[in-house]
């Protein structure tokens, strides 16, 4: 009778202790599934942030190659200007017996 007792008693204390580990594990777990769901919220975040950005980027360089074109249209222009305004100069200066 004595034996089963102790029986019993160590199987109490068994469970006991499994019990514990059990609640110790289903804590650990609550902590790591709060720690993903964390990590997975700022990873969806910093996602849509960058494809933002990749998306205002990709604007921003087909405006500067618009303004290129204008700048290298713009150049040609001066260049022709500024050839006239010699050419306009010379004859004046000719004029003026210069």
């Amino acid at each position: 009778m004595k034996r089963t007792i102790a029986l019993l008693l160590g199987l109490l204390a068994v469970q006991a202790v499994m019990a514990k580990d059990a609640a110790t594990e289903q804590y650990n777990v609550s902590v790591a599934r709060e720690q993903y769901n964390d990590a997975r919220s700022e990873y969806e975040s910093v996602t849509d942030l960058a494809e933002a950005q990749a998306g205002r980027v990709a604007q921003e360089q087909a405006r500067l190659d618009e303004l290129r074109k204008r700048q290298k249209a713009a150049r040609a222009s001066l260049d022709i200007a500024k050839g006239k305004l010699k050419q306009r100069e010379q004859a004046l200066d000719k004029a003026w017996g210069n």
